[in-house]
């Protein structure tokens, strides 16, 4: 593993290349937000991806420490979005969360591995 590579010709502009460290078969590619939000996800270490369009704008992620699927992403409009298939499939966990100020819960201090601790703006006037 790593003593090889292939050229890739994608027809989009690549943001991002992430890959979990605990499960380096899986990697995601962000594409640029500006052109197309989209990911670009391989299960077989880049031999394959498939797309998955996107609905928002990623500004962050956060993978889980433990469960190698669990994502939280962070949208341009203060949305934080969950995923338990590695991006797959999301869904909106929370409204005018403040930035960079998400985290999953903590082995030992939390009882449930999917809790999310959070907090949120709460707009004057």
């Amino acid at each position: 593993m790593g003593l090889t590579h292939v050229a890739l010709y994608l027809p989009f502009v690549i943001d991002e290349l992430l890959f979990v460290v605990t499960a380096i078969t899986q990697i995601m590619l962000l594409t640029d937000p500006e052109v197309e939000s989209s990911l670009l996800i391989s299960s077989d270490e880049g031999a394959t991806y498939q797309k998955y369009r996107l609905n928002f704008y990623i500004l962050s992620l956060l993978f889980h420490p433990e469960q190698e699927d669990w994502i939280l992403a962070y949208s341009h409009d203060q949305k934080l979005y969950s995923s338990v298939e590695f991006g797959r499939r999301w869904q909106v966990v929370h409204e005018r969360v403040a930035p960079n100020r998400f985290y999953w819960s903590k082995m030992g201090l939390d009882q449930e591995p999917g809790l999310i601790h959070l907090e949120t703006s709460i707009s004057e006037g």
